[in-house]
């Protein structure tokens, strides 16, 4: 079983994601591929992207991996009523697809904003011509 140990969970834009990976059994033909991805959850449609990622084709003997990123400047770890922005360290053991991940917040402050609900933000604005 392939497991993720993080340094930590929480991340300013621009701070080393530094980490390891456990588990990695050698054998011909497998690699792994260590990505940083963002994706979206909520209503709507789904967004994903790899931010960054490192491949591995020889873990050492036991079987572990150390990697390190940088996280990025954009986009922020976001929670809302309707969609929420995700960060995770994913490992994909290649061929088989086989797959291991993490999540981790990356936003100012190492907090992860949070949208107003849809209740509050449908209030008539003092500015809005209300007649």
């Amino acid at each position: 079983m392939i497991t993720i140990q993080l340094d930590k969970k929480e991340y300013e834009p621009g701070e080393q994601i530094q980490g390891k990976i456990a588990g990695l059994k050698s054998s011909k033909g497998v690699h792994w591929d260590i990505r940083l991805i963002w994706f979206t959850l909520g209503k709507g449609s789904r967004d994903f992207a790899i931010a960054a990622n490192q491949l591995v084709t020889q873990p050492s003997s036991s079987g572990e991996f150390e990697f390190c990123f940088q996280a990025p400047d954009w986009p922020h770890s976001f929670s809302g009523e309707l969609i929420s922005l995700l960060w995770s360290i994913e490992v994909v053991e290649l061929p088989s697809e086989e797959a291991a991940k993490i999540e981790l917040v990356i936003a100012p402050e190492r907090k992860e904003i949070q949208l107003p609900s849809e209740s509050s933000s449908s209030k008539p604005s003092p500015l809005s011509n209300s007649q």
